[in-house]
């Protein structure tokens, strides 16, 4: 008498479950993606004048990796500047309101500015949304396909 084993069944479930697994991970860091970007676009750690910054925001998945991207003037707000001249290079003079006054001139002292670091809050904000959310769709993926 022999007794024969046949694990194609097991392997093929197995195998439904790693890609629902996959699946949900792949949920997650979509909702975590949205999370960041809307930390991005609701900060109220600068104003945005010029639309520029938080009109540059892109965001996109690629793989089990998301991304936020902002252009403009991120660096400088995300890390600050140190006091620094501005000289007019494509005008005779630079304009800039102070109190309501137009005021003209060849070169200003600007005192430099801190950091705001918007996009490390949305780095943040982006990380714990994909562990919680990770951890909700895996959970379902494991109980609905391994009992």
């Amino acid at each position: 008498m022999s007794v024969t084993i046949h694990t194609e069944a097991a392997r093929r479930e197995l195998l439904n479950g790693l890609i629902a697994i996959d699946e949900a991970a792949r949920i997650a860091l979509g909702f975590a993606v949205k999370a960041a970007e809307r930390s991005v676009l609701g900060t109220t750690l600068y104003q945005n004048a010029s639309g520029k910054t938080r009109g540059s925001v892109k965001t996109g998945v690629e793989g089990l990796s998301g991304f936020v991207q902002s252009g403009g003037a991120t660096a400088f707000l995300e890390n600050g500047t140190r006091p620094h001249e501005i000289v007019a290079r494509r005008a005779k003079a630079l304009h800039f309101r102070i109190n309501g006054a137009d005021v003209f001139a060849r070169k200003v002292n600007h005192p430099g500015t801190a950091p705001r670091p918007f996009m490390r809050v949305a780095w943040a904000v982006g990380q714990e949304t994909a562990d919680l959310q990770a951890e909700h769709f895996v959970s379902l993926a494991i109980r609905r396909h391994f009992g």
